[in-house]
């Protein structure tokens, strides 16, 4: 089975453009990996992603789920500061 391509707290970018089963997507958002489907459930895919998706100043407001790794592009960001965000949405402060 092969590895996920982003790690959990990794910032990416979603792209402008989804395929047509995927229209009804939110798109082009940075965002935070939160998991993969394969993270969350135990078995399936390590290359859906469910994002935290960030505002305009980077501030978490949405999680949206799977988007596929040939939708993402890894931007500028730490695990840690990820991971972070992740918790603060999860919790608050």
């Amino acid at each position: 089975m092969s590895k996920q391509k982003f790690k959990r707290g990794s910032f990416v970018q979603v792209s402008k453009e989804m395929p047509q089963n995927m229209s009804h997507f939110e798109k082009g958002f940075k965002a935070v990996v939160a998991y993969t489907y394969h993270q969350e459930f135990g078995y399936g895919s390590k290359k859906e992603y469910s994002l935290l998706q960030l505002s305009a100043n980077d501030n978490p407001i949405n999680q949206i789920c799977w988007y596929e790794e040939p939708q993402l592009t890894q931007v500028e960001g730490t695990v840690k500061e990820g991971l972070a965000l992740i918790e603060f949405y999860k919790y608050g402060e």
